[in-house]
């Protein structure tokens, strides 16, 4: 079973995280996320998923727009394998933290 990569780790401020090679995770092809939101109280976040084969020209895959109480999360896949993928978290609520993964 394969480990999971952290697009983005416990973010608490909106902006990128940083672009990751799918050759990090050897013998997968990465292609499903997860979004995960934790907080006190009311939690939520939108997430944004680009996906390239260069490095430079980012196109976006998915957009997830999430909510709830102390914690939520959501997964979803892309069928294609891109070469590298990043995160950004757009809006963020009050007291919330974002971790994304990806995964095969």
């Amino acid at each position: 079973m394969a480990t999971p990569t952290a697009l983005i780790l416990d973010k608490t401020s909106t902006g990128k995280g940083a672009l990751i090679s799918s050759g990090d995770q050897p013998g997968i092809a990465p292609r499903s996320f997860q979004v995960g939101l934790v907080g006190a109280g009311a939690v939520s976040a939108t997430v944004k998923i680009y996906g390239c084969n260069d490095g430079r020209f980012m196109q976006l895959l998915m957009t997830f727009t999430i909510a709830g109480t102390l914690l939520a999360m959501d997964a979803a896949d892309d069928s294609f394998p891109w070469s590298f993928y990043q995160a950004e978290v757009v809006a963020l609520g009050a007291g919330t933290s974002v971790t994304v993964t990806m995964g095969g």
